[in-house]
């Protein structure tokens, strides 16, 4: 088992939720249901049960919630408000899932190996190519630059292109 599937197990464990496989509505692939009269759950679709690189997607984001959501989303929306609302709430918990699957030092760590494209960035971090740019363009709309060390910084303000600069110093 993937070691970052494994840490989400792990967490949903801790937390008290069970995870289960269903058939859910073709809309759906993750579904996380809380309620006190019951058990936290996170329902997967069976589809994905075997799929490693989705199941970790959906997982993040459904944990995600677990984190960052509060109140029942699950209805349709009438209004573009609703979609609007409903929007938020799903980027919430993705970026939550990112920050959780990729934390800055260890992004930072993979760069400064000499990381040359997103596919060896995903190689070397062992994630989906999914999350890897879901957290780039996270950091993206919160920093114009990451220092990777002394003399290189990852630049971001024209993402999804990316660079790695190298300060010449003379």
């Amino acid at each position: 088992m993937n070691k970052h599937l494994l840490r989400l197990f792990e967490l949903a464990n801790k937390e008290g939720i069970s995870i289960g496989y269903y058939d859910l509505p073709s809309t759906l692939l993750g579904l996380y249901m809380c309620n006190p009269k019951m058990e936290t759950v996170i329902a997967i679709d069976k589809s994905i049960e075997n799929n490693e690189d989705k199941l970790i997607e959906v997982l993040a984001e459904e944990l995600g919630h677990h984190f960052t959501t509060t109140g029942d989303f699950t209805e349709h929306c009438c209004y573009y408000q609703d979609r609007l609302l409903l929007n938020k709430i799903e980027e919430k918990a993705v970026r939550w899932g990112t920050d959780f699957l990729i934390p800055l030092k260890d992004f930072t760590k993979v760069l400064k190996s000499g990381i040359s494209s997103i596919s060896d960035l995903c190689e070397k971090l062992e994630l989906p190519e999914a999350i890897v740019n879901m957290r780039l363009k996270f950091l993206s709309r919160q920093h114009e630059s990451i220092k990777i060390d002394k003399t290189h910084s990852l630049i971001l303000t024209c993402y999804p292109r990316i660079f790695i600069y190298e300060d010449m110093q003379y």
